[in-house]
């Protein structure tokens, strides 16, 4: 075999032979594909855009080329999917799949052929496997066969009929949306004529062209445009020099040319825009065709003739020629032959390439002059809506450096012009004014490619989908394949799901507006693509936006660290650019505010409102370009509705991932924009400042760290007295993260009961999360309080900085203290031997506990032993002994699969209101400590918890814990010593209730957060004297 095998490949060596042996390849694998009967040919023909096709087209074209563009031989094969799991393979992809006979492989991103092959196992022996074998049994029987599919909510089963209807639709919407986007793109070589381009023969009977020129100040360049249309070898044309006001020299110049050649006319105007000069030399032009060259274009000498030879032979309406694109390091051409769904895309016919018979032109009418830009885009839009727009491979206009976007008559105009044009063309407003809407809500959730969220997200809407009062249609932005196609699997069975696909990144504006036309819900509310939400919390957005109010809610906008991206919009002055309110504040201060608080305008890109209103103003403006959406929004509301209300939810909080945004291209743009949608002042923010006990005092420029420009406004804090104790606002810094993961640190809730302590003293808090250390308002805190976790910070406050150490004290230096203008940490004898050594005070203040949460409530105990914490991805002993000692725990926490069985893992987390009674009713609690704390003296939160709440615990030995505890608590030197003690029963080493009641009494009264509070706020006080 194997010499066979070294014969082969020397024979392939021999060109003849090798071209034989690969016409002989090409006719076995389509045999094979066909003999697997994997084939469907429906699918192929559409991914073609083709009507129809049989078995073995469908094979051959894809054995030939078709796999090389991934198009699919069957609705449940996905190329791509298969080419990660089949690395390394050049030949087609579905038949190294048959050939293989691997059939655990994944092959789709709809369905799961595992779960297939467990469901039936005699699909092993098929020639095409699980596909085959499924594939065969729907074309007998397609109406009682059953599919797995893998989506977001997990692996569920569907009805094939339904399947393939949704998977052929999105296989058919990507492949056409791809071909429409590959006609918009420049190609790195030229195309070559077929066959000679026809030359005109009697120069006597040429058609005469019309060649229309607008100028503004052009003096420089409009020379040398005639010049390349003197040259021309076609001679039957006339020259329209349309002269838009000049006040340069252009005018002369153009009155030169026409004396020179009478063929040149020169038409002078008062200014009025670049449509209404090209207009007007329409208007003059006497030509059977017309032709368009700006005043800094040239064309190549036989232009014209060899477009309008073409023309005639063919019968052509609008035709174009290749535009040269000369970039620094490769040349590029415009030549791919548009359709109208391509151009509604984005133009890639260029102006200045384009002839057009008059009469075709009148038909779709001249430039509109309501347009500042893309006046072209959009007369080529309209002349595509009843014309074939034909490609003569004849070289037209040659730009260089991207010269073709250079300065131009529109050029200083908002590009978010393309957009609206775009737009024009599809959206009729009095027809989508007119639908009618039934009553729910339409969640609207915009997904950009490679969202690292997209699975979480697509779950949260599956989830939303389901409630029979809320419609969800997800707009997927520029997606890879296989997020496209996690869509299209999630839609088999549920109604209220829908999709929509952008082949590329589009401005938030338009993709919003095109989805708009879908909704058919009375509420709509749009999710923007930074936000991470939760079906919960879009419940709860939506039910405060009642269709039948004139209301706009939106959520609270953080950072992912819980940092304040603003709470509504207002204007630093008239003019000004829209400012987010309470930017870089920590979210305590939008707390503050209450649940729902009315702004002057809105912010950020998700909202929920009436969708008969936003229609009404026919959605966001296109002008803009990912910025500034929803100030304007506000603007055009109240425009319409004096009193329309906007409203921002401070308990639904959202964090936004700027990763996710897409490139803001027009700054400068957006800015314009806004002068004309917002004329009049939206309001500032004095008024919400003054609420939280602030004072606006100006507004200063500053410069971000993206290098972003921006205004920030500067607040003063009087500081209030309550029965003569100043009302200082605090800002406590955790270690924790802000999110869901920070709810499971103990740090997180130690600071909200710390904070509830020191409101309870007439203090105002704030809690700053790991990397919200030092934002940007921390100016405004009179006491910074650092609880020390696992980094170290110094915070840039300008009043009392103040560090707790209540963990982790051996990463704790004299430099780190130093900063600092008090000291505590959670041991006494650390403290005592620290500020021997630091030549400074460092104050004793144990950890605490909350007696609101941690009290006794006469739970019945239970038998299990409770260990509630983290595995640290250690192996504690604490766990790990008893279990390995045959003791059962019950384990509450996170990390741990790897370090014990699954059986003992109660939970991966409990929330903070559960602790209390896990903790009363256990039999015993375990705890441990990590061995510096345990060494210097530092005595868990989890001790002062558990006793707090009437519990026992069993925990190693630190120096104070009997002092403190009492017998509630009971020490263990090892883990023999815990495994002897839990065996021998623990019943008979804790005390009677009533002695465990008293301790906990005494615990919460002298060992609370209050009294914790009432230390720290006694040396804040003491410190500012």
């Amino acid at each position: 075999m194997n010499r066979l095998r070294e014969m082969s490949r020397h024979l392939r060596r021999i060109p003849v032979v090798r071209h034989a042996l690969e016409k002989s390849d090409s006719r076995r694998r389509i045999a094979r594909v066909i003999a697997a009967g994997i084939v469907d040919p429906v699918l192929y023909a559409a991914q073609l855009g083709l009507d129809e096709m049989n078995t073995a087209e469908a094979a051959a074209h894809y054995i030939h080329s078709g796999y090389r563009h991934g198009y699919a031989v069957n609705i449940l094969i996905d190329d791509f999917v298969l080419k990660r799991n089949m690395s390394g393979t050049t030949r087609p992809l579905a038949y190294d799949y048959i050939a293989s006979a691997e059939w655990n492989t994944p092959v789709s991103p709809a369905w799961d052929a595992e779960v297939y092959l467990t469901e039936h196992p005699e699909a092993r022996q098929h020639p095409g496997g699980p596909v085959g074998h499924l594939w065969g049994r729907v074309q007998s029987d397609p109406q009682n066969v059953k599919i797995p599919i893998q989506d977001a909510s997990g692996v569920r089963s569907v009805d094939w009929t339904d399947f393939y209807q949704h998977t052929l639709h999105a296989i058919s919407a990507w492949s056409t949306a791809r071909a429409d986007n590959g006609r918009r793109r420049p190609n790195s070589w030229l195309k070559k004529p077929t066959e000679p381009l026809p030359v005109w023969g009697d120069a006597n009977a040429q058609p005469l062209v019309s060649i229309v020129m607008p100028v503004w100040n052009r003096s420089g360049g409009v020379r040398v445009a005639a010049e390349s249309v003197l040259a021309q070898t076609w001679t039957n044309w006339e020259l329209l020099i349309v002269d838009d006001g000049s006040w340069d020299d252009t005018a002369t110049i153009a009155q030169l040319l026409a004396c020179r050649d009478q063929r040149i006319r020169f038409i002078p105007r008062d200014h009025s825009g670049v449509s209404a000069t090209r207009n007007a030399g329409i208007d003059a032009a006497q030509g059977e065709y017309i032709a368009f060259l700006d005043s800094d274009n040239e064309w190549q000498p036989l232009f014209l003739e060899t477009m309008v030879s073409s023309m005639v032979e063919e019968g052509d309406a609008v035709t174009f020629a290749t535009v040269e694109l000369v970039h620094e390091d490769r040349v590029s051409y415009r030549q791919n032959e548009p359709t109208h769904d391509s151009l509604l895309l984005g133009n890639s016919v260029d102006l200045n390439s384009l002839v057009v018979r008059s009469d075709a032109l009148a038909a779709a009418g001249n430039f509109d002059t309501a347009l500042p830009r893309a006046v072209d885009f959009d007369l080529i839009l309209r002349l595509a809506e009843k014309n074939r727009i034909r490609h003569i491979p004849v070289l037209g206009p040659v730009y260089g450096n991207h010269e073709e976007y250079a300065d131009r008559i529109s050029t200083a105009e908002p590009m978010g012009w393309d957009t609206y044009v775009r737009l024009r063309a599809q959206v009729a407003w009095d027809e989508v004014r007119g639908k009618e809407l039934l009553s729910g809500t339409h969640v609207v959730a915009i997904l950009n490619r490679r969202d690292t969220d997209i699975s979480y997200k697509l779950k949260e809407l599956l989830l939303l989908s389901e409630d029979p009062s809320f419609s969800v249609l997800v707009a997927f932005i520029a997606p890879t394949r296989e997020e496209w196609m996690s869509g299209a699997a999630a839609r088999p069975g549920r109604p209220n799901l829908d999709t929509q696909l952008f082949v590329e990144f589009e401005s938030f504006s338009y993709a919003v507006n095109m989805c708009l036309t879908k909704v058919r819900r009375t509420g709509t509310l749009v999710l923007g693509p930074h936000a991470l939400f939760d079906a919960d919390s879009i419940r709860k957005l939506a039910n405060a936006a009642e269709p039948a109010s004139r209301r706009v809610v939106i959520p609270t906008n953080v950072t992912p660290q819980g940092v304040l991206l603003g709470v509504g919009s207002a204007q630093p002055k008239r003019g000004a650019a829209p400012e987010p309110m309470l930017w870089g504040h920590p979210l305590s201060d939008a707390k503050a505010l209450g649940t729902t608080h009315k702004i002057p305008a809105l912010h950020g890109d998700s909202f929920a409102m009436p969708t008969a209103d936003l229609i009404k103003v026919q959605g966001l403006s296109p002008l803009l370009y990912n910025q500034f959406e929803l100030p304007a929004l506000s603007s055009a509301l109240r425009a319409e509705w004096p009193d329309y209300e906007f409203v921002v939810r401070t308990d639904v909080v959202w964090r936004q991932f700027e990763s996710r945004t897409p490139p803001r291209v027009d700054p400068l743009g957006n800015l314009k924009a806004l002068t004309t949608l917002m004329p009049a002042t939206l309001g500032d923010a004095a008024e919400l400042h003054a609420e939280l006990g602030q004072h606006l005092a100006h507004w200063e420029y500053l410069t971000t760290a993206d290098g972003e420009s921006r205004m920030r406004p500067m607040i003063h804090r009087e500081i209030a007295t309550s029965s003569s104790i100043p009302r200082l606002r605090w800002a406590l810094k955790i270690a924790s993260r802000f999110g869901p993961m920070g709810e499971t640190w103990g740090d997180t809730h130690f600071a909200r009961s710390l904070a509830r302590a020191l409101e309870r003293l007439g203090q105002e808090v704030v809690i700053d999360h790991h990397d919200a250390h030092s934002r940007d308002t921390a100016y405004i805190d009179d006491v910074s309080l650092v609880i020390r976790g696992l980094d170290a910070h110094v915070t840039p406050t300008a009043g009392i900085n103040m560090l707790w150490v209540i963990s982790h004290p051996e990463m704790v230096t004299r430099a780190e203290a130093s900063k600092f203008d008090l000291v505590f940490a959670a041991s006494d004898s650390w403290a005592q031997r620290q500020s021997s050594r630091w030549g400074r005070t460092v104050t004793p203040l144990l950890q605490c506990t909350d007696p609101e949460l941690f009290r006794p409530t006469q739970r019945p105990r239970t038998k299990d032993i409770v260990f509630v914490g983290n595995s640290r991805h250690i192996a504690r002993p604490a766990v790990l002994e008893p279990l390995r000692a045959g003791i059962p725990i019950v384990v509450y926490g996170g990390g741990w699969e790897q370090f014990i069985s699954p059986d003992s893992i109660a939970a991966t987390s409990v929330p903070n209101a559960d602790v209390p009674a896990l903790y009363e009713s256990a039999s015993v609690v375990l705890n441990d400590h990590w061995r510096d704390m345990q060494r210097d003296g530092f005595i868990s939160n989890r001790l002062f918890d558990v006793v707090a709440a009437g519990g026992r615990v069993l925990s190693d030995r630190v120096d104070g814990i009997e002092d403190i505890f009492g017998s509630s608590v009971v020490t263990y030197g090892s883990g023999d010593d815990l495994v002897k003690i839990l065996r021998n029963g623990i019943e008979n080493i804790f005390p009677p209730t009533t002695e465990i009641t008293h301790t906990s009494d005494r615990i919460r009264r002298e060992h609370s957060f209050d009294a914790r509070a009432q230390e720290l706020l006694k040396a804040a006080l003491a410190a500012r004297r």
